[in-house]
């Protein structure tokens, strides 16, 4: 019988400072803490909250984990209510024996009733500990094996190098806190979603990490005969045209909102189908770089009417592919951009419908 944890819409539920013999609340939530949260533009105070877990000796919790330390690169900053405290004033220790190795803040003195927050990094790499952990796919990862109890053999393992890798070639930065119960699956699907990325489990039940960076794969694409193909339908949805962007990114936890935004629009696409405008809420994404490509990468797939094209695959050849696989197919009967026939294209499954008792 598996110990694991095998439901993804449950409540994750993070431990509260009533774990310990003397906090200020009982109730407040031990903050998760992934990536670099060291800049918080235009706000002045920290990322996030510290709760205190020891009003005897003054010791706040700057995240219920250790997390990578200053001789490794942390760059650690405490305020209180807003205002820049003296590093004099306080102890930070990234895993704290103490209060069972999580990372702690210990102060000289009383901070009374004065909200502390923190700027700094999280959570090191559990492989590399003098490294910062910082690629989505792995916080991912680490949040349900680590912080949860949920099965490591539970990936999709090509998806996950693949996707992994997309991270790594989009130079994207993440960071974020879990400083509230949320929903497994909510989360997952907010942490990608920020990315442009989807998160879902295929026909055999594993889950699949899948980053849209608008490029085909590398690998070769089945072909579907012509033969094979049983057409049904095709449409273009001027709904699904997209040529003015704004990304928000770089979420603060204290005040509970995003503090910076980029923005960036088609101007040729606005002429030919009018404003059509998005605004996409990257919690996850962490700097501008990162949130301008999101952008960019929105405009260069949307800024034009896509295909939606159903077919059924007569045969059971394919029956392997899933969603997020390619193929390669023709359709003689519809007409591209160029006006010329739509002949050995590039599809991705956005949806699969097996029937294999119709052979």
């Amino acid at each position: 019988m598996s110990l694991y944890e095998t439901d993804l819409n449950k409540l994750y539920v993070p431990r509260r400072a009533s774990v310990f013999d003397y906090p200020l609340n009982e109730n407040d939530i031990l903050p998760v803490v992934y990536g670099d949260l060291t800049v918080s533009s235009g706000i002045q105070g920290g990322s996030w909250v510290l709760p205190c877990i020891d009003t005897s000796n003054h010791v706040y919790c700057f995240a219920d984990h250790p997390v990578l330390s200053v001789a490794d690169g942390n760059s650690v900053s405490i305020y209180a209510d807003g205002e820049l405290a003296a590093p004099g004033y306080y102890v930070f220790n990234e895993a704290d024996t103490a209060y069972g190795s999580i990372a702690t803040v210990t102060f000289t003195s009383a901070q009374g009733s004065k909200r502390i927050s923190a700027r700094g990094k999280g959570k090191a790499d559990p492989n590399y500990s003098q490294n910062l952990l910082y690629n989505l796919i792995d916080i991912a990862e680490d949040f349900l094996t680590g912080q949860n109890n949920y099965d490591p053999e539970m990936f999709e393992p090509l998806a996950k190098v693949r996707a992994r890798s997309a991270f790594v070639g989009e130079s994207y930065q993440t960071a974020g806190v879990i400083d509230q119960e949320i929903n497994v699956w909510t989360l997952l699907k907010e942490m990608m979603g920020s990315f442009l990325g989807s998160v879902y489990k295929n026909s055999t039940g594993k889950l699949v990490f899948e980053v849209d960076t608008n490029q085909i794969p590398d690998s070769q694409a089945p072909i579907i005969p012509i033969s094979d193909i049983r057409f049904k339908s095709a449409e273009q949805r001027l709904d699904d045209v997209v040529n003015k962007i704004t990304v928000k990114y770089k979420f603060n936890f204290v005040v509970r909102d995003f503090i910076s935004e980029v923005s960036n629009s088609d101007t040729l696409s606005r002429d030919i189908y009018g404003d059509r405008s998005l605004t996409l809420f990257s919690r996850w994404c962490a700097d501008q770089a990162s949130a301008a490509n999101v952008a960019d990468i929105l405009l260069r797939k949307f800024n034009h009417p896509t295909w939606r094209i159903s077919f059924q695959d007569m045969t059971l050849k394919r029956a392997h592919l899933d969603v997020g696989d390619f193929v390669v197919a023709a359709f003689p009967y519809i007409y591209g951009g160029d006006k010329k026939t739509m002949i050995n294209q590039i599809c991705k499954i956005v949806e699969n419908r097996p029937k294999v008792n119709q052979g």
